[in-house]
């Protein structure tokens, strides 16, 4: 009788446990940040601004997903946080990864769900070595507006971070660049 009400009291246990680390999170993951900080400032760029960001290699998008299957052989990889200033990560997220020698551009839109990354959602490319540029776009947002992983997300998203200059990112063969978020949605 005692071994019976003992497994009854751990199973409680483990039963309450498990519930209270339930609580707070709601089925599709952690909840959303409301933005990037709460010290920002500055504005995002409006849909009608004209002031969209253009890179070089606008147009030349691969149109293949490189999804989150990691980096294959003779491929490395670039991950990172998607973030977005205003309440969750919008449904029609891409992000891409521009190479500067060749300019081919290699995209996603599928999201990784994961405590890892700061809003829970992320993102992974799959990407031959080289040199790039890593961007968000958000169709619904502005289609031609290219955020990037720039010196004003590094700086912290702060008013006093003026630099909305894009990082130039190497990537090496079998190696994973972490921490690229591109999240510059706001006016330079």
């Amino acid at each position: 009788m005692k071994k019976r009400i003992i497994l009854v009291v751990i199973a409680v246990a483990v039963v309450g446990a498990a519930g209270l680390v339930a609580v707070g999170r709601s089925q599709d993951g952690p909840k959303e940040r409301p933005s990037p900080s709460p010290t920002v400032s500055a504005k995002p760029a409006a849909k009608s601004s004209g002031t969209a960001k253009k890179s070089g290699t606008a147009g030349r998008t691969n149109s293949r997903d490189s999804g989150s299957s990691g980096a294959s052989r003779g491929k490395g990889s670039i991950e990172g946080s998607l973030v977005y200033p205003g309440e969750g990560i919008p449904g029609d997220i891409r992000v891409c990864a521009a190479n500067l020698a060749t300019s081919r551009e290699v995209c996603t839109k599928k999201v990784i769900r994961h405590w890892r990354f700061k809003s829970g959602r992320g993102y992974r490319l799959a990407v031959s070595p080289g040199k790039y540029q890593v961007y968000a776009v958000v169709p619904s947002f502005d289609p031609g507006y290219q955020a990037f992983y720039s010196a004003f997300v590094v700086c912290g998203y702060h008013a006093e971070c003026t630099d909305h200059s894009p990082i130039t990112i190497a990537v090496t063969a079998g190696k994973t660049r972490t921490n690229v978020d591109p999240g510059d949605f706001y006016d330079n």
